[in-house]
């Protein structure tokens, strides 16, 4: 998406002079007006590696920061980590996050049981697969097409199962 003054992009790999690792954040905001680069990275985790996750997120685009310094000279350039925990727990920092983004307290309200139903929802199904015997034949057929892309015959070192 883009205009004259914001151009967005989501999920889309930047282009940069080094081979850069990390050079696909989840949204870039490009303000031109204010000559500011926002890299936004999500993610969704759990409880007890919530603000390791969230710690990572935030210094996973240092390079690539770096990097649109120089190709977009007198920009600044951030990263915003949105991380939470699958039941919608954040971090002391997450607030501080949101109003970077100038996120509404409403939205915020809003973000938080979005991901405790899509949780919800996600289990369930879950749940239903498995209730229909789905879930074994989705891992049979994940093990045959294994088998088919592996050479015939055991490899060095390993042994076949006994019968």
């Amino acid at each position: 998406i883009s205009n004259d003054r914001v151009k967005i992009k989501s999920d889309i790999k930047i282009e940069t002079e080094l081979s850069l690792e990390y050079n696909k954040p989840y949204l870039r905001i490009h303000d031109r007006r204010t000559k500011e680069i926002t890299l936004i990275e999500v993610g969704i985790t759990n409880k007890n590696i919530l603000a390791k996750t969230e710690l990572r997120k935030s210094q996973k685009y240092d390079v690539l920061k770096n990097e649109l310094k120089i190709m977009y000279p007198g920009c600044k350039v951030i990263t915003v980590p949105v991380v939470m925990t699958w039941d919608g727990l954040v971090t002391r920092h997450f607030k501080g996050y949101m109003k970077q983004l100038k996120v509404t307290d409403r939205l915020m309200a809003y973000m938080q049981p979005v991901v405790l139903k899509r949780t919800c929802e996600s289990i369930l199904e879950d749940y239903r697969r498995i209730q229909r015997g789905d879930w074994l034949e989705d891992e049979v057929d994940e093990m045959m097409a294994q088998l088919e892309t592996q050479p015939a015959g055991p490899e060095q070192g390993a042994q076949l199962m006994p019968r």
